[in-house]
Protein backbone atom coordinates (compact mmCIF):
# COMPACT_ATOMS: atom_id res chain seq x y z
CA UNK A 1 0.00 0.00 0.00
CA UNK A 2 1.01 3.43 -1.21
CA UNK A 3 1.68 5.87 1.73
CA UNK A 4 -0.52 8.88 1.30
CA UNK A 5 0.50 12.14 2.67
CA UNK A 6 -2.45 14.73 3.13
CA UNK A 7 -2.57 17.64 0.95
CA UNK A 8 -3.04 19.47 4.61
CA UNK A 9 0.38 18.85 5.63
CA UNK A 10 1.77 20.45 2.47
CA UNK A 11 0.07 23.61 2.91
CA UNK A 12 1.47 23.67 6.74
CA UNK A 13 4.72 23.79 5.89
CA UNK A 14 4.31 26.02 2.96
CA UNK A 15 3.27 28.69 5.96
CA UNK A 16 6.60 27.43 8.05
CA UNK A 17 8.46 27.94 5.51
CA UNK A 18 7.39 31.18 4.55
CA UNK A 19 7.59 32.48 7.44
CA UNK A 20 10.93 31.39 8.40
CA UNK A 21 12.32 32.16 4.82
CA UNK A 22 11.34 36.07 5.78
CA UNK A 23 12.72 35.78 9.24
CA UNK A 24 16.26 34.35 8.56
CA UNK A 25 16.47 36.80 5.55
CA UNK A 26 16.18 39.33 7.96
CA UNK A 27 18.99 37.98 10.01
CA UNK A 28 16.74 36.91 12.77
CA UNK A 29 16.56 33.20 14.00
CA UNK A 30 13.31 30.69 13.69
CA UNK A 31 13.04 27.55 15.48
CA UNK A 32 10.20 25.64 14.52
CA UNK A 33 8.92 23.25 17.25
CA UNK A 34 7.12 19.90 17.26
CA UNK A 35 6.59 18.59 20.81
CA UNK A 36 3.62 17.23 19.99
CA UNK A 37 1.33 19.12 21.92
CA UNK A 38 -2.19 20.04 20.19
CA UNK A 39 -1.95 24.07 21.84
CA UNK A 40 2.02 24.41 21.53
CA UNK A 41 3.22 26.87 19.54
CA UNK A 42 4.56 25.70 16.09
CA UNK A 43 7.88 28.56 16.11
CA UNK A 44 10.19 30.83 18.38
CA UNK A 45 11.55 33.74 16.95
CA UNK A 46 14.17 36.30 18.41
CA UNK A 47 15.07 39.03 16.63
CA UNK A 48 18.50 40.48 16.20
CA UNK A 49 18.44 44.47 15.04
CA UNK A 50 22.03 45.74 13.18
CA UNK A 51 23.46 42.29 13.66
CA UNK A 52 22.94 42.12 17.67
CA UNK A 53 20.92 40.25 19.66
CA UNK A 54 17.63 41.91 21.37
CA UNK A 55 16.82 40.02 24.04
CA UNK A 56 13.36 39.97 22.80
CA UNK A 57 11.55 36.38 21.47
CA UNK A 58 8.27 35.76 20.49
CA UNK A 59 6.37 32.84 20.32
CA UNK A 60 4.00 31.78 16.75
CA UNK A 61 0.84 30.47 15.79
CA UNK A 62 1.33 29.67 12.09
CA UNK A 63 -2.30 29.25 9.72
CA UNK A 64 -1.74 28.34 6.51
CA UNK A 65 -4.44 28.11 3.69
CA UNK A 66 -7.73 29.56 2.07
CA UNK A 67 -9.66 28.97 4.89
CA UNK A 68 -8.61 31.65 6.61
CA UNK A 69 -9.52 33.88 3.94
CA UNK A 70 -13.02 35.14 4.42
CA UNK A 71 -14.83 37.69 2.75
CA UNK A 72 -13.52 40.99 1.76
CA UNK A 73 -9.83 39.60 1.48
CA UNK A 74 -9.64 39.67 5.66
CA UNK A 75 -8.09 36.57 7.26
CA UNK A 76 -8.86 35.22 11.04
CA UNK A 77 -9.42 32.44 12.47
CA UNK A 78 -11.37 30.39 15.52
CA UNK A 79 -9.89 28.94 18.48
CA UNK A 80 -11.65 27.73 21.76
CA UNK A 81 -11.39 28.39 25.34
CA UNK A 82 -8.45 26.15 26.09
CA UNK A 83 -6.33 28.04 24.00
CA UNK A 84 -7.16 31.41 24.42
CA UNK A 85 -6.04 30.55 28.31
CA UNK A 86 -2.82 28.88 27.59
CA UNK A 87 -2.14 31.83 25.30
CA UNK A 88 -3.29 34.28 28.08
CA UNK A 89 -0.74 32.59 31.13
CA UNK A 90 1.68 32.32 28.18
CA UNK A 91 5.44 33.34 29.34
CA UNK A 92 6.36 34.59 25.69
CA UNK A 93 4.86 37.09 23.84
CA UNK A 94 2.27 35.06 21.46
CA UNK A 95 1.18 36.06 17.54
CA UNK A 96 -0.19 34.42 14.80
CA UNK A 97 0.82 34.59 11.45
CA UNK A 98 -1.93 33.88 8.58
CA UNK A 99 -0.06 32.34 5.21
CA UNK A 100 -1.99 32.18 2.22
CA UNK A 101 -0.10 30.54 -1.05
CA UNK A 102 -2.93 30.91 -2.92
CA UNK A 103 -2.66 34.91 -3.07
CA UNK A 104 0.96 34.93 -2.07
CA UNK A 105 0.43 37.03 1.50
CA UNK A 106 0.28 36.73 4.62
CA UNK A 107 -1.54 38.53 7.72
CA UNK A 108 -0.40 38.32 11.42
CA UNK A 109 -2.15 39.87 14.89
CA UNK A 110 -0.35 39.91 18.31
CA UNK A 111 -2.93 37.23 20.20
CA UNK A 112 -1.43 38.59 23.48
CA UNK A 113 -2.16 41.90 23.00
CA UNK A 114 -5.73 41.36 21.94
CA UNK A 115 -6.23 39.12 25.10
CA UNK A 116 -5.16 41.68 27.58
CA UNK A 117 -7.46 44.21 25.50
CA UNK A 118 -10.70 41.72 25.82
CA UNK A 119 -9.93 39.93 28.78
CA UNK A 120 -13.05 38.28 29.03
CA UNK A 121 -13.16 36.79 25.84
CA UNK A 122 -10.83 33.95 27.10
CA UNK A 123 -13.32 32.20 28.83
CA UNK A 124 -16.75 33.95 27.06
CA UNK A 125 -15.05 34.29 23.83
CA UNK A 126 -15.90 35.23 21.21
CA UNK A 127 -13.02 32.65 20.22
CA UNK A 128 -12.26 34.22 17.14
CA UNK A 129 -9.31 36.70 16.02
CA UNK A 130 -8.65 38.91 13.00
CA UNK A 131 -5.84 39.01 11.42
CA UNK A 132 -5.14 42.29 9.76
CA UNK A 133 -2.04 43.50 9.48
CA UNK A 134 0.25 43.29 6.57
CA UNK A 135 3.94 40.48 6.64
CA UNK A 136 5.84 41.02 4.11
CA UNK A 137 8.96 42.30 3.11
CA UNK A 138 8.19 45.74 3.39
CA UNK A 139 6.63 45.38 6.58
CA UNK A 140 8.79 43.44 8.48
CA UNK A 141 10.23 46.42 10.20
CA UNK A 142 7.20 47.55 11.48
CA UNK A 143 6.58 43.74 12.47
CA UNK A 144 9.72 43.50 14.84
CA UNK A 145 9.50 46.82 16.12
CA UNK A 146 6.22 45.81 17.77
CA UNK A 147 7.79 42.94 19.49
CA UNK A 148 10.85 44.66 20.54
CA UNK A 149 8.45 46.63 22.56
CA UNK A 150 7.83 43.50 25.09
CA UNK A 151 11.36 43.58 25.71
CA UNK A 152 10.96 45.47 28.89
CA UNK A 153 8.02 44.59 30.26
CA UNK A 154 8.83 40.70 30.10
CA UNK A 155 12.20 41.49 31.46
CA UNK A 156 10.69 42.59 34.27
CA UNK A 157 10.87 40.39 37.84
CA UNK A 158 7.36 39.40 38.12
CA UNK A 159 7.91 37.28 34.57
CA UNK A 160 11.14 36.05 35.68
CA UNK A 161 9.20 34.37 38.03
CA UNK A 162 6.23 33.07 36.13
CA UNK A 163 9.18 31.72 33.48
CA UNK A 164 11.28 29.89 36.64
CA UNK A 165 7.68 28.09 37.37
CA UNK A 166 7.39 27.63 33.38
CA UNK A 167 10.75 25.70 33.26
CA UNK A 168 9.96 23.71 36.44
CA UNK A 169 7.53 22.25 35.14
CA UNK A 170 8.96 18.97 33.74
CA UNK A 171 5.66 17.17 33.73
CA UNK A 172 4.59 19.40 30.62
CA UNK A 173 7.29 19.45 27.87
CA UNK A 174 6.07 22.51 26.39
CA UNK A 175 5.21 24.73 29.34
CA UNK A 176 8.72 23.81 30.34
CA UNK A 177 9.99 24.95 27.24
CA UNK A 178 8.56 28.05 26.71
CA UNK A 179 9.82 28.61 30.58
CA UNK A 180 13.47 28.04 29.32
CA UNK A 181 13.11 30.41 26.23
CA UNK A 182 11.55 33.02 28.32
CA UNK A 183 14.26 32.69 30.62
CA UNK A 184 16.86 32.82 27.63
CA UNK A 185 15.79 35.89 26.10
CA UNK A 186 14.24 38.09 28.31
CA UNK A 187 16.46 37.28 31.69
CA UNK A 188 20.13 35.96 30.51
CA UNK A 189 21.54 38.99 31.57
CA UNK A 190 20.88 37.81 35.38
CA UNK A 191 22.98 35.90 36.99
CA UNK A 192 20.52 34.20 38.56
CA UNK A 193 19.10 32.62 35.75
CA UNK A 194 22.66 30.40 35.32
CA UNK A 195 22.49 28.99 38.40
CA UNK A 196 19.26 27.97 37.95
CA UNK A 197 19.80 26.10 34.70
CA UNK A 198 23.29 25.04 36.09
CA UNK A 199 22.06 24.01 39.34
CA UNK A 200 19.01 21.75 37.24
CA UNK A 201 21.04 20.11 34.14
CA UNK A 202 21.35 16.80 36.46
CA UNK A 203 17.58 16.75 37.05
CA UNK A 204 16.50 16.83 33.04
CA UNK A 205 18.79 13.37 31.68
CA UNK A 206 15.99 11.30 29.68
CA UNK A 207 13.57 14.62 29.27
CA UNK A 208 13.01 16.79 25.98
CA UNK A 209 14.14 19.79 26.73
CA UNK A 210 17.29 18.04 27.98
CA UNK A 211 18.90 19.69 24.01
CA UNK A 212 18.04 23.21 24.59
CA UNK A 213 19.02 23.74 27.89
CA UNK A 214 22.57 22.28 26.65
CA UNK A 215 22.29 24.51 23.82
CA UNK A 216 21.02 27.96 26.09
CA UNK A 217 24.43 26.44 28.54
CA UNK A 218 26.80 26.25 25.28
CA UNK A 219 26.10 30.52 24.99
CA UNK A 220 28.17 31.01 28.10
CA UNK A 221 31.71 29.61 27.18
CA UNK A 222 30.65 30.46 23.14
CA UNK A 223 30.34 27.35 20.64
CA UNK A 224 31.74 27.94 17.23
CA UNK A 225 27.77 26.60 16.17
CA UNK A 226 26.47 29.63 18.24
CA UNK A 227 24.83 32.40 16.26
CA UNK A 228 25.75 35.49 18.43
CA UNK A 229 28.91 36.60 19.09
CA UNK A 230 30.13 37.05 23.18
CA UNK A 231 30.23 40.40 23.00
CA UNK A 232 26.37 40.49 22.02
CA UNK A 233 24.79 37.28 23.66
CA UNK A 234 25.27 37.91 27.59
CA UNK A 235 27.48 40.33 29.11
CA UNK A 236 31.13 39.35 30.44
CA UNK A 237 30.48 40.64 33.90
CA UNK A 238 27.49 37.59 33.82
CA UNK A 239 29.94 35.27 32.00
Amino acid sequence: MTTKRKRSQATSREGINFVRTLVERHNCTFQEIDLQNDLGNDAYVEFVAEESATGCCVALQIKSGPSYRAAGGRYGFQSDSDHFEYWASHTLPVLAIIVDPEMSRAAWVDITDHLRRNPAAVKEGPFSICADRDFSESSFAEFRQHCLAYRDPYSREQNFGRALEAFADRADDERCFDGLRALFAFHRQQVATWYYLISCLSNFQGHRVLRPLVACLCHIPTHGDIFWSRQNIIEEVVR
